[in-house]
């Protein structure tokens, strides 16, 4: 489920289902490296929830945030969603699992 509160330092408990950047770039999954190579990955920081292409704050930054799928945008913040966003990422997610 997903949880739009923004929990614990800076965001670092954050566990929504935000995946798209606050100037409204698409999040590159945690797992990849690709266009961004990184550090922040799930092996590195296995208590910050890195699922998805979810925005997270795994390194105390100022708030939540995500490597960017756009090759020239390395990472830029996100906001949680709004109640009507969360409720299509929950369709969202039920489709998923229907497929």
């Amino acid at each position: 489920p997903c949880d739009e509160k923004l929990k614990g330092t800076a965001g670092s408990d954050y566990r929504g289902c935000q995946d798209t950047t606050r100037s409204g770039k698409t999040c590159q999954k945690w797992t990849a490296q690709s266009p961004h190579k990184h550090q922040s990955t799930p092996q590195n920081y296995p208590d910050a929830g890195l699922t998805n292409n979810y925005c997270r704050n795994p390194n105390g930054e100022k708030t939540i945030w995500c490597h960017t799928t756009d090759s020239a945008v390395s990472w830029e913040y996100c906001d949680p969603m709004n109640v009507s966003e969360e409720n299509e990422a929950v369709e969202r997610i039920e489709s998923w699992a229907d497929d």
